[in-house]
């Protein structure tokens, strides 16, 4: 491969996050004096992997025990497939263990480094680009590209070109960094090499919904919650996880588990509904026989103090007040029948949802660059040759539990095989 070349192939990546240090590794591995290949990140912040540091509250969710297109959305949900059948769960952990970090996968799939702390796997990857002589400019923001004679070369904002290349990649994230104030110039460098751009909103975040009265009265409050909703294609999905009440609606893992498609359909126009059961571990039947218990023996009791076990005392509180049941008043001062309704109530609660919460930028953003322009094999341009993507630029996103960095790791992998393809074909 590449016997006699005189010069080094040259490889540029914008973007230090998630696969555009996975891919600078995964690529200077390859080089040999025969064979040289120099990588070179830019990056506008100060150091490489900076979202990655704070990912999962800085622990680090890196992929899931249950990779699968179900948790994936964009403008066409099957563009990630071939690239998650090749690289799923097994290959990612394995990754990471050739590096040195060993994984620990949790009841919910969900897997972190061993030691659960993010500073681990950032540690690892940064030490393993540093001693394979990966280049890294850090505090570059890279303001233009082109491409003229079969190379590639980029400006930085002090106007200084760099290259050629042989071939760019960009690995920019989404709209903003991890500062919130950092927009990203991968979406105008996406533009102005040709490729078209899908709408682009907040994702993995809060969201704004009507019932908002409730939401306030029970600001603060979080419980375990299962919530269903319909998509776009008229599928259900239901997830589960942490639901928490604020002033502006409701947030917490099990809402950020579903805010992609949520907000998706925000987007075209739609005020979609989830429905949430506040006591998914409780059946109606059994809630129903608790609450009959509970009305004979203790129906002199506040209804708040009666019924305490059932939810947090904000949520309890709102909840009741929505019945139209006074929660300082004695149980027994509301028949029987009206709790059965609430109980009923509080497992199928509908919240509408207008949208995100405004100024929240969201952990991941939607939308991006069009895949239908890109090779879904390779994550090559299909209009201009060398010219590769990665990662959250591309309109692929994952719902919260470690599928974005997963697709970060995948999609790396994805076009390393097809630059030493390239590679080896020119030889």
């Amino acid at each position: 491969m590449l016997e006699g070349r005189a010069r080094p192939y040259r490889v540029a990546i914008i973007g230090g996050g998630a696969s555009g240090v996975c891919l600078a590794g995964l690529l200077a591995e390859q080089s040999r004096p025969d064979c040289p290949l120099e990588v070179e990140i830019f990056d506008q912040g100060e150091a490489l992997l900076r979202k990655v540091l704070a990912t999962g509250n800085g622990r680090c969710n890196f992929t899931n025990r249950d990779i699968s297109l179900d948790h994936y959305t964009g403008e066409s949900r099957e563009f990630p497939g071939p690239i998650l059948e090749s690289f799923g769960f097994e290959e990612a952990t394995a990754f990471f263990r050739r590096l040195g970090l060993p994984s620990r996968v949790l009841d919910s799939g969900m897997t972190y480094p061993a030691t659960m702390k993010a500073d681990s796997l950032v540690r690892i990857l940064e030490a393993w680009v540093r001693h394979q002589g990966v280049r890294v400019r850090l505090s570059c923001e890279i303001r233009a590209v082109e491409k003229k004679d079969g190379a590639y070369r980029v400006q930085d904002g002090e106007g200084k070109v760099r290259g050629p290349y042989q071939a760019l990649v960009l690995a920019t994230g989404g709209a903003y960094g991890i500062g919130k104030k950092e927009w990203s110039r991968g979406y105008s460098l996406v533009k102005d090499l040709g490729h078209r751009l899908t709408p682009i909103h907040p994702a993995i975040c809060g969201l704004v919904v009507r019932k908002s009265d409730f939401c306030r009265k029970a600001t603060g409050d979080k419980l375990e919650a299962g919530l269903r909703m319909v998509d776009g294609e008229g599928r259900i999905k239901i997830r589960s996880g942490d639901l928490l009440f604020t002033d502006y609606g409701i947030s917490g893992m099990g809402v950020f588990r579903l805010s992609n498609d949520l907000l998706a359909l925000v987007g075209d126009g739609v005020n979609p509904e989830v429905r949430v059961d506040l006591l998914p571990d409780l059946s109606l039947d059994e809630g129903v026989d608790i609450l009959g218990s509970l009305y004979e023996s203790r129906k002199d009791w506040k209804a708040e103090e009666a019924l305490a076990g059932f939810f947090p005392a904000k949520v309890l509180r709102a909840s009741l007040e929505e019945g139209g049941i006074q929660a300082d008043q004695a149980l027994s001062q509301a028949p029987l029948s009206h709790y059965e309704v609430w109980l009923a109530s509080s497992k199928t609660m509908t919240f509408h949802v207008l949208g995100a919460r405004k100024k929240d930028h969201g952990q991941v953003t939607c939308g991006g660059l069009a895949t239908g322009q890109v090779d879904p094999q390779s994550l090559e341009s299909v209009l201009t040759p060398d010219l590769y993507f990665m990662g959250e630029v591309l309109d692929v996103q994952g719902e919260c539990g470690g599928y974005n960095l997963h697709w970060a790791w995948a999609s790396a992998h994805a076009v390393s095989r097809a630059i030493q393809h390239r590679i080896a074909k020119e030889t």
